[in-house]
């Protein structure tokens, strides 16, 4: 499984989807868990330009993708 790969081409068809007008559907569940970690003053920033680098919006989406991937190998 390729996360980059495969979030490229979400994100392609989700920006196809809006273009033409139609309703995006929703995800399978709403997220109503919070998990939080601290980070050291390093740690944020390379978490930062790694999750860009990687087309997350925020280092959020690339936590939860990469913790995910994990838990699931």
């Amino acid at each position: 499984m390729d996360i980059i790969t495969d979030r490229a081409a979400f994100v392609a068809v989700l920006a196809t989807m809006i273009e033409a007008g139609q309703t995006v559907p929703a995800g399978e569940g709403r997220r109503d868990q919070q998990v939080n970690a601290r980070l050291t003053s390093d740690e944020g920033p390379t978490l930062e330009t790694a999750a860009r680098q990687r087309g997350f919006a925020g280092i959020s989406d690339f936590v939860r993708a990469a913790a995910l991937a994990g838990a699931k190998a």
